[in-house]
């Protein structure tokens, strides 16, 4: 596993998303995990819990983020 993080504050009040953590192994465009958070730790966290509850998520690309955005 290769985690890369990328903090790119929104112009927006908002800072739980200021950081995104992604592995940069398994990384295939849209569809692909991506963790968020307010910090650089909080992104790896949020991506380590999606990588790790990944077993349980449909296969489809559009199933997996549409269950991302109902359970977040």
């Amino acid at each position: 596993m290769n985690i890369r993080t990328h903090y790119d504050p929104p112009p927006i009040p908002m800072r739980d998303s200021d950081w995104s953590a992604y592995d940069d192994d398994t990384y295939d465009g849209p569809g692909s995990l991506i963790g968020w958070g307010a910090t650089e730790a909080e992104a790896i966290a949020d991506l380590q819990e999606q990588l790790d509850s990944e077993d349980d998520v449909p296969e489809s690309p559009l199933l997996r983020m549409h269950m991302r955005r109902e359970y977040r």
